[in-house]
């Protein structure tokens, strides 16, 4: 009889020290997800990062673009009135010397 009840004891052991080899087991898989998940969100959130900023180069490079275009323009229609007012001077002069 005392041994029945040694041998139920040892069972009831057993059987508790597993349940909490599968609870700690549970715990630490639980842990390795919520891990892995916040590595992928770290990941993504870095990936966006990026593309903000490729994007932000991209606008950067475009308005640099465009500011060199218009001084450019400018600086062609400088070049165009310099010369325009070369030929006026050109033509008033040749009216002096006919006149």
């Amino acid at each position: 009889m005392e041994q029945e009840e040694e041998e139920e004891e040892e069972k009831e052991e057993k059987e508790e020290e597993e349940e909490k080899k599968e609870e700690e087991g549970d715990e630490e898989e639980e842990e390795e997800e919520e891990e892995e998940e916040e590595e992928e969100e770290e990941e993504e959130e870095e990936e966006e990062e990026e593309e903000e900023e490729e994007e932000n180069a991209k606008q950067e490079a475009h308005k640099l673009e465009e500011k060199k275009m218009k001084e450019a323009n400018a600086l062609g229609e400088k070049q165009t009135n310099k010369i325009t007012e070369r030929s006026l001077q050109t033509v008033k002069t040749k009216r002096k010397i006919f006149i």
